[in-house]
């Protein structure tokens, strides 16, 4: 990779997050998880498709909110967020956005992790 190259890349991730940072503020995200789970959306879904499904988000909202699976009490409007995103996505590209952090991407590396090869 080229100088050039690199600082192009550092700039990318530092936009991405900017926005990301930005998106995470409009919906009232501050923990560290989600906010990570926003990072990998706009890298993921792109910057467009993010932004729609807030203001999808936000006009469920407006028209009375909606409610978490057992019925006991509404989503916050960033769960209201993540939930359209889970909704929209295929399977696989959902787990690759909510993958918890550490936790190994398929079951090669999982195996290189495991027999000291990975990484």
């Amino acid at each position: 990779m080229t100088a050039t190259n690199a600082t192009s890349t550092t700039d990318t991730r530092q936009a991405t997050r900017a926005i990301a940072a930005e998106i995470a503020m409009q919906l009232g995200e501050t923990e560290p998880e989600p906010l990570q789970h926003l990072y990998r959306a706009v890298r993921t879904l792109g910057e467009d498709r993010v932004r729609a499904l807030v203001m999808q988000a936000q006009v469920v909202e407006e028209n009375g909110g909606m409610l978490v699976p057992d019925g006991s009490r509404k989503r916050t409007l960033g769960g209201v967020f993540f939930h359209l995103v889970r909704t929209e996505m295929g399977r696989k590209e959902a787990f690759r956005l909510f993958r918890p952090q550490g936790r190994p991407k398929d079951k090669q590396q999982e195996q290189e992790q495991g027999d000291g090869r990975g990484r």
